[in-house]
């Protein structure tokens, strides 16, 4: 994978985070519950929600924090679910 197919799957999978930690209809609802909460403009986190930017460390971890440990390695791992990676653990 190059920096850029990396910087594209980081920004996407922050997107899931996002809206599972702020679920809402639409990139503006989203964006309107998350402005508050992080900080941030609604025009940052509609950029972020459209992939544009990238949100920097401390956002990624406010909104892990908000979603929780296991459903944010659930987004890191994409299809693997936390019995899937603890499974693989237990096998090494």
């Amino acid at each position: 994978m190059n920096r850029v197919e990396a910087q594209e799957l980081a920004r996407s999978r922050f997107v899931t985070a996002l809206r599972r930690a702020f679920p809402g209809g639409s990139d503006i609802e989203v964006a309107r519950m998350a402005a508050p909460v992080l900080g941030r403009s609604e025009r940052q986190i509609r950029n972020w929600l459209s992939c544009e930017s990238s949100p920097v460390i401390e956002d990624v971890f406010a909104v892990c924090a908000i979603i929780g440990v296991f459903e944010t390695m659930e987004i890191l791992t994409k299809d693997q679910t936390r019995n899937d990676i603890l499974e693989r653990i237990a096998q090494r």
